[in-house]
């Protein structure tokens, strides 16, 4: 589901059985408590970081259930997004745009694709899948960092043929 509304919203979610919740829009660490309570059903959150200022956000102030998604164009590094501790990953959507509105679904897309190419059930295959998603962008192999998380995955990113199972997110 695309945009979904914290609270009542993550409750339909659960009760219907979505796969995913996607959510381009501000405020992530606000509904903290909701993201979780959906990874804890088994329903992983995809969320944009910001609103497309290239401006340092303190929150998130870490990694967390929810996949906190950027946006950046890796041909000239342009800082179309925010940064800080609680990004995850940068995203650059089909059509070249990488507003944050738009990195998150894509994001979102190729982490369905990482969860379709493992194995597994519930939480640990989305875990295995977000694990995948996070070895698909580009600067994974140099390691996480506020600027640009774990780098950035494109809208036809390959998924990899392993998966290098990284510590489950402190919720």
């Amino acid at each position: 589901v695309y945009d979904l509304s914290p609270g009542p919203g993550v409750d339909k979610a659960v009760a219907e059985g979505y796969a995913l919740i996607i959510r381009s829009m501000t405020g992530v660490w606000t509904y903290k408590s909701e993201w979780d309570r959906a990874w804890a059903a088994g329903i992983p959150v995809v969320h944009a970081h910001g609103s497309n200022d290239p401006a340092r956000l303190d929150t998130p102030p870490r990694l967390f259930s929810a996949v906190v998604v950027g946006g950046e164009d890796p041909a000239d590094g342009d800082l179309e997004r925010s940064r800080g501790p609680g990004l995850e990953l940068d995203a650059q959507a089909d059509d070249g745009s990488t507003a944050e509105s738009w990195a998150t679904p894509t994001a979102a897309a190729v982490l369905a694709r990482c969860y379709e190419a493992t194995t597994g059930s519930g939480r640990e295959r989305w875990w295995n899948a977000r694990s995948m998603l996070r070895m698909a962008c580009q600067g994974y192999a140099g390691g996480w960092s506020e600027e640009r998380g774990y780098g950035v995955v494109a809208h036809d990113a390959g998924v990899p043929d392993s998966v290098d199972l990284q510590p489950p997110v402190d919720v």
